[in-house]
């Protein structure tokens, strides 16, 4: 799993493109997976601050997930140091992490 840290401005839209890899720095081939990822208080909440809809980029075997939140979304964010999680999960349901970090959320 990644772990990259994240800045996000309250009322301003927001976007980043990052590579899930495997242990040996390979990208990860993530054909046949979709991803979801959320911005929470901490990974042990409940409540969700921010939902990130990433996205698999088309050349799946890349690892690219591109994340887009528009303005609308991040203009009720609460300044505080967050934590977000990016998932994968299959058609079994099965889902596992493949980035996270810290999503500083700034005035």
């Amino acid at each position: 799993m990644n772990s990259y840290d994240i800045q996000i401005q309250q009322g301003s839209s927001f976007a980043i493109s990052l590579t899930a890899t495997d242990q040996t720095g390979a990208p990860l081939n993530l054909s046949g997976y979709s991803v979801s990822g959320q911005v929470m208080y901490a990974y042990s909440s409940t409540g969700i601050l921010l939902d990130l809809s990433p996205i698999i980029d088309t050349s799946y075997v890349s690892g690219l997930i591109n994340i887009y939140v528009p303005w609308t979304s991040t203009t009720g964010l609460p300044i505080t140091k967050a934590v977000y999680n990016v998932e994968a999960y299959g058609l079994s349901g099965y889902a596992f992490p493949v980035i996270q970090g810290y999503a500083d959320i700034l005035p």
